[in-house]
């Protein structure tokens, strides 16, 4: 098993512990030393839920949406994101905040969400062919491109709404060659 743990300067290594299972992993951090992840509970060691920590209040179960959830990131206000399965076993991307909860990003599940900025601006992917989203203000954005690009990952968003990410322009081992992907733009 393993357990999700804090550093600090002054107090060295801490161990966040769980939500009752075996096992916990952190994935963020604020600077505000919020720490968000994902623990196996009491219910089962294959049932994760996502978590919040701080040194005040512990770590909290954030929910799920009915089966598995996990936090990935978290920005300066707290605001937490990360994906949830639904009922049906179908991966959601969600925004959870102290006031409103954990709520779905998407009407539609088949991502998750891994970064988030202060200004709320989140992205994600899902796990057939790169879905990426940009999410602002209760709208989303498909990242997917056309042509020379037609999948996306996306690695980080600012607070301008800009998205750095990875394509591919190919399938399996193939890929364009710089003289295909020339002419396909």
């Amino acid at each position: 098993f393993e357990h999700a743990f804090a550093w600090t300067r002054a107090e060295g290594m801490i161990d966040l512990g769980t939500l009752g299972g075996l096992s916990s992993v952190a994935s963020a951090i604020n600077d505000a030393g919020l720490i968000v992840g994902n623990s196996t509970t009491l219910e089962g060691e294959s049932l994760t839920h996502a978590f919040a920590w701080t040194a005040a209040d512990g770590m909290i179960d954030l929910g799920t949406f009915g089966g598995n959830s996990a936090a990935l990131a978290v920005n300066a206000r707290g605001d937490v994101v990360g994906q949830s399965d639904d009922a049906d076993g179908q991966m959601c991307p969600f925004l959870w905040t102290r006031s409103g909860g954990m709520t779905a990003l998407l009407s539609s599940c088949n991502a998750g969400a891994s970064g988030v900025t202060a200004s709320r601006y989140i992205v994600g992917a899902g796990p057939v062919e790169y879905q990426a989203f940009l999410w602002h203000r209760g709208s989303a954005t498909p990242l997917v491109g056309t042509g020379a690009y037609p999948h996306a990952r996306v690695a980080s968003v600012n607070d301008r709404g800009d998205v750095a990410g990875t394509i591919s322009y190919g399938t399996g081992a193939m890929s364009l060659s710089p003289r295909e992907l020339k002419e396909a733009r």
